[in-house]
């Protein structure tokens, strides 16, 4: 599938599998070896992620065009799932700028 018609990317989707648990066997094995449980919660570790930065504040909203939703009045509630995918994935990566300025240790998938 084109990377056009795909919610996530790959690396956010690999990120999302190792913090739901299952990222080694994804690895090992491919994705047709995930379960649906675990394809669920590796959706749910990505809204999860949009989730929490939303409440932080909406910067990255305002730069993917999404501050109407943010400033709705549910907040990200508001969001589609495809918003949610977009603002995870923007997040992600700007997180791994972050890490690459300060060398922390945020989880990433290579």
């Amino acid at each position: 599938m084109s990377r056009k018609h795909q919610l996530a990317s790959d690396k956010l989707k690999y990120w999302a599998a190792q913090q739901a648990g299952f990222g080694d066997k994804i690895r090992k094995k491919g994705w047709e070896s995930a379960s649906s449980g675990e394809l669920g919660a590796m959706v749910t570790e990505i809204v999860r992620l949009g989730q929490e930065e939303v409440l932080r504040g909406y910067r990255v909203a305002q730069e993917h065009g999404l501050t109407n939703q943010f400033l709705a009045q549910d907040g990200w509630r508001s969001f589609s799932p495809r918003d949610m995918f977009r603002y995870a994935e923007a997040l992600y990566y700007q997180k791994e700028m972050d890490q690459a300025k300060t060398g922390s240790n945020h989880p990433s998938i290579d």
